[in-house]
């Protein structure tokens, strides 16, 4: 695999990956606001981050990783058939 190819999947992967991290803090400061605005600030920050990390490592980044390969893959050899 090209280098151009790593540099654009892995780009395209944060970049995805960035708009579901935010639905999932916004999901959960609308589900649990009014019990997160009861702890410290700090404490919120810490289970919020902690449900990001999980998910978004373990489910969400893989997933979202793959089919931006996949993608990746099939617009390089698209690319290579119009060349």
């Amino acid at each position: 695999m090209q280098i151009k190819k790593k540099i654009l999947i892995r780009v395209l992967t944060t970049l995805l990956g960035w708009p579901v991290a935010f639905v999932i803090a916004y999901f959960m400061l609308l589900v649990f606001g009014k019990q997160l605005q009861a702890v410290s600030q700090a404490f919120t920050a810490f289970v919020i981050s902690g449900v990001i990390v999980t998910i978004m490592g373990n489910v969400a980044m893989p997933f979202i990783g793959k089919k931006v390969e996949e993608y990746v893959e099939k617009m390089y050899s698209k690319r290579k058939e119009v060349v």
